[in-house]
């Protein structure tokens, strides 16, 4: 209803109080037209008034339509800045207590990823590679969540130090929806994203949602579309058949746990496989503490997820060589990371860098954890250096002039 036509209702209303006091004289009717225009004030008489509720109420519903859900089966479709990713695919099966299907399609690259439970094992296929990933699921395992339904990517956000907002109410895909955003209280904290979900009104699901970076870019958009809820998904729905041909491997939970040996850098170098800068110039009663390396090939798990699997598949394989220096009270680390492919230059939980010549080189300073330390950081595309410490910018320069200077 139109604001004109709320005003002129109002007007008719209050000139039928007046009829009523010119020709009745009763107090009783009086004092029931008096109520009407109480009641219209709130709201409550207007014809296809919707009573806006709180953004709070929207998110218990959610809560509740979530615990209802059984099962559940639809289509996202994700464009992401993030890694410089194009437009992917994702079409979900999902059954209590812990099944689950994702299906994911690059149609740029023409691929496919799929990843099962199925109550037992745990399924990983691309088909670029024609790999197969199985693994025996253990409660102790924490690789991927099946037992909450992964329609609701936000509903934590107002516990996770985010505060929720109504922004309002639109059509979204031909349904109406309320608009809520969730604004992290902590501006810099690590991937506490301002997020906004739209909210169908007759389903309480989720039928969009936009995620942005802490400099206001939008970072990822996902439309929810042919949901289904409460469906009787069979459990034959779940059951992975090997591709022909697909190589299998099967792994185990060491596989999936990262433990960075502490290294002399010599050793670290020697592994690595290239050259470790180091700096000439470290601030007063700083020392070489140890080295560690990572070989993202080292392990199949991560070498699916880095390379083959669509949400990263804009990353490539790296081996990265990490310095770290002590001093009384602090620290110092230095990262270079060689990558078999060109590196994204995209930071979206950062705040935009500032340009710092070094040598003839460009190098990026960062504020990094809340703005408490600093990193500066220098890439060619294939070789990418980072300082990070609680130092002031003199000093990270200093060492950054130091290592520039022995490439």
């Amino acid at each position: 209803m139109e604001i004109g036509e709320i005003e002129g209702m109002k007007a008719i209303v209050i000139l039928l109080v007046a009829l009523a006091l010119l020709t009745s004289g009763c107090g009783e009717i009086i004092n029931a037209e008096r109520e009407k225009v109480k009641m219209w004030e709130k709201q409550e008489l207007i014809p296809g008034y919707e009573k806006k509720p709180t953004a709070e109420e929207i998110v218990t519903k959610m809560r509740e339509k979530q615990a209802s859900i059984e099962d559940c089966s639809y289509t996202a479709h994700m464009k992401s800045s993030f890694l410089e990713q194009k437009e992917e695919t994702y079409e979900i099966l999902w059954k209590k207590p812990a099944l689950m299907k994702n299906t994911i399609r690059i149609p740029e690259k023409g691929t496919e990823s799929v990843m099962i439970s199925d109550g037992k094992f745990q399924w990983i296929y691309n088909s670029e590679s024609n790999t197969v990933l199985k693994t025996e699921l253990f409660e102790e395992q924490d690789t991927i969540d099946t037992e909450t339904c992964p329609l609701f990517f936000g509903e934590n956000l107002d516990r996770n130090n985010s505060k929720v907002f109504l922004s309002g109410a639109e059509k979204i895909k031909g349904k109406d929806a309320y608009l809520l955003e969730f604004i992290p209280e902590e501006e810099h904290e690590l991937y506490l994203l301002r997020t906004k979900i739209w909210i169908d009104k007759k389903t309480w699901l989720p039928a969009r949602y936009e995620l942005y970076d802490n400099r206001g870019m939008l970072a990822v958009e996902i439309d929810i579309l042919d949901l289904k809820t409460n469906s009787a998904i069979l459990d034959s729905e779940f059951e992975f058949e090997v591709p022909k041909g697909a190589r299998v491997k099967t792994l185990s939970l060491e596989d999936y746990k990262i433990d960075l040996e502490k290294l002399a850098l010599e050793e670290a170098e020697q592994r690595a496989g290239f050259e470790v800068l180091t700096p000439a110039y470290l601030p007063e009663g700083y020392v070489f503490n140890h080295s560690t390396i990572f070989n993202s090939r080292d392990r199949a798990y991560m070498t699916v997820i880095n390379s083959d699997l669509s949400t990263f598949a804009a990353m490539p394989c790296y081996r990265r060589v990490t310095l770290e220096y002590i001093g009384e009270n602090d620290r110092i680390i230095i990262s270079e990371t060689l990558y078999e492919e060109g590196k994204s230059a995209y930071r979206p939980f950062e705040k935009d860098g500032e340009n710092i010549t070094v040598n003839g080189r460009e190098w990026v300073l960062y504020p990094v954890f809340g703005e408490n330390m600093k990193e500066l950081e220098w890439t060619n595309g294939e070789l990418e250096i980072s300082i990070t410490a609680a130092l002031d910018e003199a000093e990270l320069l200093k060492i950054a002039e130091s290592i520039s200077a022995k490439e």
